[in-house]
This record gives structure tokens, sequence and C-alpha cells, in this order.
């Protein structure tokens, strides 16, 4: 019998074993949420740094290139951020004024406002108490590239003449930052910094996560471990006992990553509003990560399995029969044991496969 076949027949009895082992339902779906949980934890930590990368990217594009009085740069417009609050949220609001024709647009802006209106964020748009409004008529939306999120509440608003205070604004020559650090424009500096938001995530998330394959793992641990003991005792080495144990979760750990591979797949097509926190997921930001995300569902499965080999108890190999004179006990080849025939013979087969 080859090793594929010996392998194959070792995962069918650990299914097998599974389905009739004590508490056996009940360790199922623990692996099955296990692993669904695991994958989307670590899911979210490689979205998050993609959207942490895309966001400030965004709000690099939008910073002003600031015409020093001794640069021999052209001003082409009049710029300056000021700060807004609604209810208890912070967010940013830029007035301008172009100077010349040719003025550029700040991005996620297809015109400029007339003098007296204003173009702000979807989301401030829609946002209650006649937020957006404050600001002059509303003349039209940011588009999703001018936004480092799209639940960024943001304006650009244009000051009529008789409101128009030039001197106070900044003379600028484009858009497009070129310093190393974050501007302190948008919504990042409202919010945690990435170190902050992957320490908390991971204290949070990750650890409950990673907690909670180990218990589904030792979900009835003492009967398997049991089991494992009669094996080794039979003469199953420990890669024969690995592919048992892989048998027995194979299916679980199978169905958790199917769960969360739907679960995470709508996030690579469009804009998910994440739960229990006023964020949305940039759907390009999502898709910049498929590749990482791939590696997840795929990665952390195999990880599940490999814990729990992990935590298998160690078992000490039994010590063998001594042989007879007329050939070992029984009438094996070798002096080996006649258990190739038995229902144990993907075991035995696996330890004495070399008798001749």
């Amino acid at each position: 019998m080859s090793n594929v076949m010996l392998r194959r027949q070792l995962l069918r009895m650990g299914r097998a074993s599974a389905k009739a082992a004590e508490a056996g339902r009940i360790r199922f779906f623990a692996l099955v949420a296990a692993t669904a949980v695991a994958t989307l934890a670590v899911a979210g930590f490689v979205l998050a740094s993609a959207s942490f990368d895309g966001r400030a990217e965004r709000s690099m594009a939008r910073w002003a290139h600031i015409v020093e009085p001794a640069s021999a740069k052209e001003a082409k417009l009049l710029w300056f951020p000021t700060l807004a609050s609604a209810e208890d949220r912070q967010y940013d609001v830029v007035y301008l004024e172009p100077l010349v024709e040719d003025a550029p647009l700040p991005p996620g802006l297809a015109q400029w406002p007339e003098p007296g209106e204003a173009i702000v964020s979807p989301a401030l748009k829609n946002a209650g108490h006649g937020e957006a409004d404050k600001f002059g008529d509303v003349a039209g939306t940011i588009s999703a590239e001018g936004l480092e999120a799209p639940g960024e509440y943001f304006a650009y608003v244009r000051s009529s003449a008789d409101l128009l205070d030039a001197k106070a604004m900044i003379k600028v020559s484009g858009f497009g930052g070129e310093q190393q650090e974050l501007p302190p424009l948008g919504e990042h500096s409202y919010n945690l910094s990435p170190e902050q938001f992957f320490w908390t995530y991971a204290a949070l998330v990750g650890l409950p996560a990673g907690l909670f394959v180990v218990i589904a793992a030792r979900v009835g641990a003492a009967a398997r471990d049991r089991r494992t003991a009669v094996l080794a005792a039979l003469g199953a080495s420990p890669g024969a006992r690995r592919w048992f144990t892989v048998g027995e979760a194979a299916l679980p750990v199978a169905f958790g990553t199917l769960v969360a591979a739907v679960a995470i797949a709508p996030v690579v097509v469009v804009d998910v509003p994440m739960p229990l926190v006023d964020f949305v997921l940039f759907a390009p930001d999502a898709r910049a990560a498929a590749v990482q995300l791939a590696a997840v569902v795929v990665g952390v499965p195999l990880a599940v399995l490999a814990v729990l080999l992990f935590l298998q108890p160690p078992t000490r190999r039994a010590a063998r029969p001594a042989r007879s004179p007329g050939g070992g006990v029984g009438s094996g080849c070798c002096g080996c044991s006649p258990w190739r025939s038995s229902s144990l013979s993907a075991v035995t087969i696996w330890r004495r496969s070399t008798c001749g």
C-alpha cells in the first residue's frame, strides 16, 4: 500500500472517529467557529493595514503645495483649513479661492464652487440637523478619491465676496503633499494612530481569537488523548497519529474557512460599514490587499491544524513484543504482527510497510 493510500485511510479513520467521539458534535461546531473567527481576525488586521495605507495616500494627495515668500513658484489659489464640529465629532473644512483661470482643483472636485457655495463629502451632506448647509449652498459632493474614507466628514467652501478675507488665506500652487509625515488635515488627526489601533486590536480581537482556537482544540480532549495513547500502543508512528488528527479536524476547519471566505468576499466589491465603529471600509483599499487576504484564507486554517497537532499530548512508544522462535508473534513477515488484515491496517502498515 502506497503512502498516499495510507494517508487517505488515516484521514477517513480520523473523520469517522470524530463523528462517534465523546462531545464530537460540540467540538465540530467549536472548530468551525474558531477557524472562522481566527481567519476573520487576521483578515481584519490585513484590511486595517491596507486602509491606513490608502487613507495616507489620499490625505497626502489633497495636501496643498504652499508657496513660500522666497519661492519662485506662482500662487494659483488661496487655501485655508479650519475646524468644525458636529455634536461630538470634529472634522476639517477648507476654504478655497482660485487666483487664475487654470487653478488646479483638489482631488475629488470636478468643478469650482461658486462664491457662497460648498462642496462636501457624502457623509457630511447626509448628516442630520442641516450640518452641511451652514457653509453655504451645497453645490455637489466630493468623490471618493478626495476623501480618506467614504464616511469622512469634509468640506471645501468658497466664501462669498463680502466674506472673503484674502489676507488671512495661504497662497498655494497646487495639491499633492511631499513631506514624509501625514499632514495635519483629515480624519486621521482625530482617530487612533496605526500603532495605537494595532495594539488595541491585538488585545481585544487577536488574543481572544487565539484563545478560542486553543479552547476548541481541547474540547473532548480526555477521550481523544486516550485514543492517541491506544494508537501509540498499537505501534502507530507520530506521522500516522498526525494524519489521524488532521482527519478528525479537517471537515470543521474547512467549513470554518468557507464561512470566513464568504464574510470577507464583499469587502473587495463594495464599501462595507464596519460593525460597532463609525467607519466605512473603502473597497479599493481592500482590493489592494486581495493577495494578502487570499493568503490569510489559506494560511490561517493551516495554522489552526498546526495548533491541533501541537496540542496533542506526548506519547511514549510502546515496546515491541518479543519475537518467537518461529518468526515472531503470530505469522507475520519479519516477525511483525499480522495486523495488516485488521481494521487498524492503516496504522500498522504505516509502521511496518518496510517488511519484505
